[in-house]
């Protein structure tokens, strides 16, 4: 059902449903930490990379220094702006129309996702593993505590993920 929700999607969009939902909607016109990033998508520091580097080539956003003198700040500019909404925009029509065909079943389906327990079991981190050391620790524990606010908004995928096990 995602992959048919995304070829719906994507038929009017000039970016892909994931570029929209992971990283346009984390940002705005004033700027985000680069940093802060990873935390508010749920994408990987390497999946925002590549991410703000390609908004950045298509002159959807820019990155610069951060004020405060530590990291860099990115930007969406005016046609990056006009993007998000437009990605907002879209996303908002494409779902009324699934909701008129699925009505309720759509709610159960989403509420599936994000709370089944089974999304869990791979994730819980076992002593002197991975996930159990730091930086993963913290992040490992959001997504176990709160899924759907720490777990990207759609599937991210590079050519090799962004974790040491390659998950």
């Amino acid at each position: 059902m995602l992959l048919a929700f995304t070829f719906e999607y994507e038929r009017e969009s000039r970016l892909s449903l994931p570029m929209g939902e992971d990283v346009l909607r984390v940002l705005d016109a004033d700027g985000v930490r680069l940093r802060d990033l990873p935390a508010r998508s749920g994408v990987s520091k390497e999946g925002i990379a590549a991410a703000v580097g390609f908004l950045g080539r298509k002159g959807y956003a820019v990155s610069g220094p951060d004020p405060s003198g530590r990291g860099k700040v990115v930007r969406l500019t005016p046609a990056g702006v006009a993007a998000r909404s437009e990605h907002l925009r879209l996303l908002d029509a494409v779902e009324r129309r699934w909701r008129a065909r699925l009505d309720a079943d759509l709610d159960r389906l989403r509420d599936a996702l994000l709370t089944d327990e089974r999304l869990a079991l791979g994730l819980r981190p076992y002593p002197d593993g991975w996930r159990d050391r730091n930086p993963y620790r913290a992040r490992t524990l959001a997504v176990l505590d709160d899924p759907a606010a720490n777990l990207p908004r759609y599937p991210m995928v590079l050519h090799r993920g962004g974790y040491p096990d390659g998950s």
